[in-house]
C-alpha cells in the first residue's frame, strides 16, 4: 500500500459513534473525516495478484445510532453465530418423522431474523459516505498451465452515498486462454434500501393476523427511518457487452458462443406508495447466434429462414400523470432485426391514484378507466416473406401463392367479424394489401363516441365481438 493521505479525522466523534446512543434520532450527521486517498495497493494470493490503482473518497459522516455501535455489532455477531448453529442441526428424517414445524411455531427464529434486520437498519442509518472512485483494478492469474491462465480488469469504480445513491463499474474485461468477456459499463442508482424496507413493512401489514416477534419494533423503525422521504427513481443500465467463449468447457465440438449487446436498462420511478407510475425498460442491439442443434421449434424455423444470428431490440415505456389521471403507454415494442418490428402505443384516462396506492386491493377503482386510443404498427424488416415461404413449402406451395390465398380470404373473415361496421371495407382492403405485399400495417383504434371505451366494456368483447366493434372506429393502412 502506497502514499495514504487523509485530510482530517475526528477521533472523538468516532469514539462517540461507537459508544454513545441516540434513541430518539435527534443528532444530525457530522463529518468523520475529509478527503481520503491511497495512491495504489497490491494484494497477492496463491492463485492471483490484484493491483489497485488510486482510491479516493471525498469523506464520510456519522452520528450515534439508537444503540451504541459496539452493542449493535456484538448482537449481530451473536445472532449470526446462533443462525449458523441452527443451520448445522441435523434435519428431521423424512420417513416416519413428525410433521414439520410451522413458521408460526418458531418464534425464536423470527425474533432473530427481525433482530438482524433491525440491527442492520440501525447501523446503516448511523453513517453516510460521500463520493468515491477507484481507478483500475487488475487481476492476474498465477496458474502455471497456459490453458488455465487468465486476467481481468475494471477500469473505474465509482459510488455516491446519501440521497443520490449510485454505483458504477466501467471498462470490465476478462480474458482467458479459451475466451473473452467485456462490459463497457454497468451502473445502478436510487434508494433501493428505502424501497426494500417499505416493502417489508407492507408485507408485515399484509400478514397482520399472524404477528411475529419483533414485527412492531421493525415497523416502527421503518416508519421512523424511511417513510418520511420520497422514494427516488431506481435505475440500472449495462452498455457495450460482448463475449466469445466455448459453449461447453473442454468440449470444442460443442462450438462457441459469441454475442454482443449495445445496451440494456430500466428505470422505475414517480412512486405512489410502493408502485412506480413511470417505467422505461430498454433492450437495444442484442446479437446472439442461433444454436445449430436446438430442438426448439422457433429456432428451427428461424434457421430455416436463413437467420443464423438473432438481432433483437425491445422497449416498454409507460407513465401516469395525476393531473387528468392519464396513463400513457408511450411504447411497447419488439424489433427482430432480420424479421419485423411490432410497436404498440395507447392512452387511458380516469385511472385513479387509489389504484397505484395498493393495486392488489384497489383494482376495482380502475375498472372505470377509459381507453382513448390504441395504435398497432407492424413493419417488415425482410423476414415476413421468408416466414411465409417456409410455411408455404410445408404445404407444397409457393410463397406468392399462399399470400394471395390468404389475401383473398381475409376480407371474408373480417366481414364476418365486423358485419355492418362503417370501417369494414377499408379494414378488409388494408389487411388484404398487407398480406399480399408484407411491407407494413398501421392500425389505430379510437372510441366511436365521446366517452371512450370503459374497461368494463371489454367484457362485451368476448360475448358479442360485432356489437363491441360498433363502439370503435378504425384508421388503417396496409402496405
Amino acid at each position: 500500500m502506497e502514499e495514504i493521505s487523509l485530510a482530517s479525522f475526528d477521533l472523538p466523534l468516532m469514539l462517540r459513534w461507537f459508544n454513545e446512543a441516540d434513541p430518539e434520532g435527534k443528532v444530525a450527521l457530522a463529518p468523520l473525516h475529509g478527503a481520503y486517498r491511497i495512491k495504489s495497493m497490491k494484494v497477492v494470493t496463491d492463485k492471483a495478484q490484484v493491483d489497485f490503482g488510486p482510491i479516493a473518497l471525498s469523506g464520510s459522516s456519522v452520528r450515534p445510532a439508537r444503540r451504541p455501535i459496539n452493542t449493535i455489532l456484538a448482537e449481530m455477531r451473536q445472532l449470526s453465530e446462533a443462525a449458523k448453529t441452527d443451520a448445522a442441526k441435523p434435519e428431521t428424517p423424512k420417513e416416519g418423522a413428525a410433521a414439520p414445524v410451522s413458521p408460526e411455531a418458531k418464534p425464536d427464529a423470527y425474533a432473530s431474523e427481525n433482530a438482524i434486520i433491525i440491527s442492520m437498519i440501525d447501523l446503516m442509518a448511523s453513517f453516510e459516505i460521500g463520493e468515491g472512485t477507484l481507478d483500475t483494478i487488475r487481476i492476474t492469474g498465477k496458474e502455471t498451465k497456459p490453458e488455465e491462465a487468465f486476467s481481468a480488469q475494471i477500469r473505474k469504480t465509482s459510488l455516491n452515498g446519501g440521497a443520490k445513491a449510485r454505483f458504477a463499474l466501467e471498462g470490465i474485461s476478462v480474458a482467458a486462454a479459451d475466451g473473452t468477456f467485456a462490459l463497457g459499463k454497468v451502473e445502478m442508482g436510487g434508494d433501493m434500501l428505502s424501497l426494500t424496507m417499505l416493502g417489508a413493512d407492507k408485507a408485515i401489514r399484509d400478514r397482520a393476523s399472524v404477528a411475529k416477534p419483533g414485527d412492531e419494533e421493525l415497523r416502527t423503525l421503518i416508519k421512523t427511518q424511511f417513510s418520511k422521504r420520497p422514494l427516488s427513481d431506481i435505475t440500472f443500465a449495462m452498455e457495450g457487452m460482448n463475449g466469445d467463449f466455448p459453449a461447453t468447457k473442454n468440449k470444442p465440438e460443442a462450438g462457441r458462443v459469441n454475442f454482443d449487446m449495445k445496451r440494456a436498462a430500466f428505470l422505475v420511478g414517480n412512486f405512489v406508495a410502493l408502485t412506480p407510475t413511470k417505467v422505461d425498460y430498454v433492450l437495444e442491439g442484442i446479437n446472439v447466434p442461433m444454436p445449430k442443434d436446438s430442438k426448439d421449434a422457433t429456432i428451427i424455423t428461424l434457421r430455416a429462414m436463413g437467420i443464423e444470428r438473432l438481432g433483437l431490440s425491445a422497449r416498454v415505456a409507460a407513465a401516469w400523470a395525476e393531473a387528468g389521471e392519464k396513463l400513457s403507454f408511450q411504447e411497447i415494442s419488439m424489433d427482430v432485426a432480420q424479421l419485423a418490428r411490432l410497436a404498440i402505443t395507447g392512452e387511458m384516462t380516469a385511472v385513479p391514484r387509489a389504484f397505484f396506492e395498493d393495486p392488489q386491493r384497489n383494482w376495482p377503482s380502475a375498472m372505470g378507466a377509459t381507453i382513448n386510443s390504441l395504435t398497432v404498427d407492424i413493419e417488415n424488416k425482410g423476414g415476413l416473406a421468408k416466414l411465409v415461404d417456409v410455411v408455404a413449402k410445408e404445404q407444397k406451395k409457393s410463397g406468392d401463392q399462399l399470400r394471395n390465398e390468404f389475401a383473398n380470404i381475409a376480407p371474408l373473415v373480417i366481414a364476418g367479424m365486423l358485419a355492418g361496421h362503417p370501417d369494414n371495407g377499408k379494414i378488409a382492403q388494408a389487411v388484404s394489401n398487407f398480406i399480399r405485399n408484407l411491407n407494413g400495417l398501421n392500425l389505430k383504434v379510437t372510441p366511436a363516441g365521446p366517452n371512450g371505451i370503459v374497461l368494463t366494456d371489454l367484457a362485451l368483447a368476448g360475448k358479442n365481438p360485432a356489437e363491441f366493434a360498433q363502439k370503435l372506429r378504425f384508421e388503417v393502412e396496409g402496405k
